[in-house]
């Protein structure tokens, strides 16, 4: 009975020694992943690298520059979703997909003509200059579907740290594209 007794003390030590040290790897080896990824980024890289198509708002969003929107609006067989801002002391970004539901268009909006920020005077500083970017139809992400634009427009620097910009889209610009692509 003495020895039975002794037998099973060892063999609960012995599991107990084994879940210590299971314990220990799994602790060590998440803190080694925890640690390359704050030293690194590196799964914070993956996940954008994963989740956003566009390689500049992917770049602005890894650097911690700006944030991801989301935001969606549906007229008339065209579907408008605002995916990220980007503001600093020069300008602020805004990035979008335009995707034409009815038909294979590519459009775009410009800030110079049908799209506009309603509540400017009230969050935006007035000085400084709108840059115009024009429509890159070359981009692998452009010429992936016919009736999809990805694009970005450039709006005044923002006053504050947040806000929220009023943007109105009253036309959208219909991009032809040479016959020969």
């Amino acid at each position: 009975m003495k020895d039975r007794l002794e037998e099973k003390e060892k063999h609960i030590q012995h599991k107990n020694k084994k879940r210590i040290r299971k314990g220990l790897v799994f602790t060590g080896v998440f803190t080694l992943l925890i640690g390359i990824d704050f030293f690194t980024g590196a799964f914070s890289n993956l996940y954008y690298l994963w989740t956003e198509k566009d390689q500049e708002l992917r770049a602005f969003l890894q650097q911690d520059l700006g944030e991801r929107l989301n935001l969606e609006a549906e007229s008339d067989g065209v579907k408008i979703k605002i995916k990220g801002a980007i503001a600093d002391v020069v300008q602020t970004l805004v990035f979008y997909e335009i995707e034409d539901t009815e038909e294979d268009n590519q459009n775009m909006m410009q800030n110079f003509e049908g799209a506009f920020v309603e509540n400017q005077d009230e969050i935006m500083k007035p000085e400084g200059f709108l840059r115009y970017y024009p429509p890159d139809l070359e981009s692998d992400i452009n010429k992936a579907e016919k009736n999809v634009y990805h694009g970005k427009i450039s709006l005044l620097p923002l006053t504050s740290d947040e806000g929220t910009i009023k943007l109105k889209i009253t036309k959208l610009l219909k991009l032809i594209r040479d016959s020969s692509d």
